[in-house]
């Protein structure tokens, strides 16, 4: 982490299965300098992503897109 301005992490340990979309949709539009609302944004998509089951959860519980938190200077 030495010499990032930005992190984005995890308060807990993520699924596998979610970890990657969210991510992905956050980095991808955060070109604009915006990235936290770019992590809104992949937040909201998660919430009503389907085709995602385990252990009786989906994409819209909380586990799923909460841990994920900017660190640094996200303008």
């Amino acid at each position: 982490f030495a010499g990032a301005q930005n992190l984005l992490a995890s308060h807990w340990p993520v699924l596998d299965a979610a970890a990657p979309p969210l991510i992905i949709d956050t980095l991808d539009p955060a070109q604009d300098g915006d990235r936290a609302a770019a992590l809104q944004r992949a937040m909201r998509t998660m919430r009503h992503r389907t085709g995602f089951e385990e252990s009786g959860n989906s994409y819209s519980h909380p586990r799923v897109w909460a841990p994920f938190v900017l660190i640094g200077d996200w303008r």
